[in-house]
Order: structure tokens, then sequence, then C-alpha cells
């Protein structure tokens, strides 16, 4: 039978490979913060080589975005600057880098704007020392620290006449959900060029205790939209994407830094993980494979429970027009596009 959802989806392509990939150049994290199930819970990590890094993209006949980001600290892997030269060799125009800046001083900050890194999104969640510490578990001079990383970032991008965007993120939960508006004027001081606002996801009934009053959130988000607009400085608040719903199981890969892959990276790993491992068995071969057509039917069938809580499908200030647009009028505008097209 044919479902709501199922007009929403692109057709399978099984010999089409994905081109937005996220690889983890490690599972190790030199911080556990507050909301991080993961690394809370984690006993071994895990690094990824090199010639093991080179194995995975060669693999790739296009690869339109590559981010590096994952469960791990990225700077913590010694070959991330190598696989960053090798990934803008490949020619891969969008290469993006996801860190807690911990590891951010004048050194680092000259390699990261000298490497041709498109951006690079540092996790600060918040610029209030209390909250800071609260958040990443850590003591409160190290916002300090952090900020003179980040205004070096800056200041060499300058210098060096640099194309490369600093984005400074902030997951939104019970902490600092007020902290949205100081937040924007604070990196609009430190002169980066943007600020990204992503939901506190919670799947199986994990960390819901984090999550931020979302009676409030739709006026703070209005607020701070105009505030940002106001400042002149990029903002997202991460509630969807181009495509509408979710798209990662058609055109996305996450690889672990031991190889195992995820087919989305949208919600905690529950019941997507064990989709194929990388080192045992080609990437064709896992995307064609039994079980990743069986996540694209159950998704594309609705019976995926925990994607409702993925941010790709909701807005941080709930159900809003934002939502029913990016939810039903996009996807249902494409659809259109494509059969138009079809029948041309």
């Amino acid at each position: 039978m044919l479902s709501v959802n199922s007009i929403y989806y692109p057709k399978l392509k099984p010999a089409a490979l994905p081109r937005v990939i996220m690889i983890e150049p490690t599972s190790v994290c030199n911080l556990k913060c507050a909301m991080c199930y993961v690394q809370q819970n984690i006993k071994t990590g895990s690094y990824l080589d090199l010639p093991k890094f080179n194995a995975i993209i060669e693999q790739f006949q296009e690869i339109r975005e590559l981010i590096f980001c994952g469960i791990g600290e990225p700077f913590l892997n010694k070959d991330i600057f190598a696989m960053i030269e090798t990934a803008k060799q490949r020619g891969i125009v969008f290469v993006n880098l996801i860190t807690n800046g911990k590891l951010l001083d004048r050194e680092m900050a000259l390699k990261i704007v000298s490497s041709g890194i498109s951006r690079i999104q540092i996790s600060v969640h918040s610029f209030n020392p209390k909250v800071f510490s609260e958040i990443r578990n850590e003591e409160k001079s190290g916002l300090e620290k952090l900020k003179l990383g980040i205004k070096e970032l800056v200041r060499q991008k300058k210098e060096l006449n640099s194309g490369i965007k600093i984005c400074c993120n902030a997951v939104i939960t019970k902490f600092n959900y007020n902290d949205i508006s100081a937040f924007i004027k604070e990196a609009k001081e430190l002169g980066v060029d943007r600020v990204e606002f992503i939901q506190m996801t919670t799947a199986n009934g994990s960390l819901t205790n984090m999550n931020a009053p979302m009676g409030h959130m739709k006026n703070i988000c209005n607020q701070a939209r105009k505030l940002a607009r106001r400042l002149d400085i990029e903002a997202g608040f991460l509630n969807g994407n181009e495509y509408g719903r979710c798209y990662q199981l058609w055109d996305f890969m996450m690889i672990h830094a031991d190889g195992n892959v995820s087919p989305c990276n949208g919600i905690f790993p529950t019941e997507n993980i064990g989709v194929g491992d990388v080192f045992k068995e080609p990437i064709r071969k896992i995307w064609d494979s039994e079980k990743y057509q069986k996540l694209r039917y159950e998704i594309k069938n609705g019976k995926l429970k925990y994607c409702k809580y993925c941010e790709s499908g909701y807005c941080i200030e709930g159900k809003d027009f934002r939502w029913f647009k990016n939810y039903y009028l996009r996807p249902l505008k494409r659809f259109i596009k494509t059969l138009y097209e079809s029948r041309k």
C-alpha cells in the first residue's frame, strides 16, 4: 500500500553512491558534555589513520561535501590535517569540520586557516561562564581560552585573506535556552561569520531531562532571528534541510573511526547501527545491501519510531509554520517538480 510518506522520498537507486559523507576521525573526546550520552558511557575509543581514510574516500565516485565529525574530537587525531589536504587534492569542494575548540590556540588556528578547509564549526554552547562550565564539564577559565582561540582564528583569516567560514555552535538544552541572544552578541563581537543553534535530540527516552522548555522557544528564537539580522551575522536554527524530510539514506553516509557505518547522524545510533563495516566490505556493497534498503523502506513507511526526535524534521521552536513549510510544502513541491520532469 502507498503511504503518505512514500511520495516524499526519491526512488531507490542502488547503483548510486552518497555524495555527502561524514567521517569520524576519532571516537575519543577530551570533554564529557552534559548532554552527550555517548561520551558519558563510552569505554574505549578508536582512531582513523591516514591510509584507512584514503582507502575510504577513494571508493566514492563523487563527494560533494565532506564533514569531519563524530562522537569524538577531530583534532585529537594526529592525521587530521593530512586528511584535509587529501580531501582538497581530491577536489572536494566543501570540507567542514566540527570541533569543541579545546585545543584551539595560535598554532592550531594558523594550521586550520592555512589548510584550505571551507568551514569550521566550534561547539561553544554558551558564552556565559557558569553555563559553559555546566554544559562542557570544564573549568570556567576554559571559556576565556576558547574565546582567545576563536579571536586568533578570525585574525588569521583576515591576515591570510582566507575564505574559511568560522561558525560558533550551540546545542540548545535546559542550560542555555535563555542565552541565545547573548550568544549571538558575543559571537558578533568575536568576529565570527555565523552562529548555529541545534536542537537537543533524544531517542529511546535518553536525557529527556536536558531538553529546553518548548513553550518558550518560539518567542526566544523569533527575537534571536531579529537580533541576528540587526547585527548582520548569519544565524542558523537547525530545523530541517533543503530536501524537506529526511534525505540521508539516499545521499549521505556516516563512517565511524572503527569502520562501522551509520546511515544517518540525526539521532543517537539506536535503530541504525550495524549497517556495515567499511574495513570488511566495499562501500558500494554496503550502500546496496539488504539492510540499507530495508531502512529506506521503513523510513518511507514511517516505521522508524525514533526518527520523530530528529532535528532535521523538527524546529527548535516547535511545529510552527516554518516546520509545516519544511516538512510538507517543500517536499511536496519537490515531488511535483520530479513528476513534471519525468513526464516531459
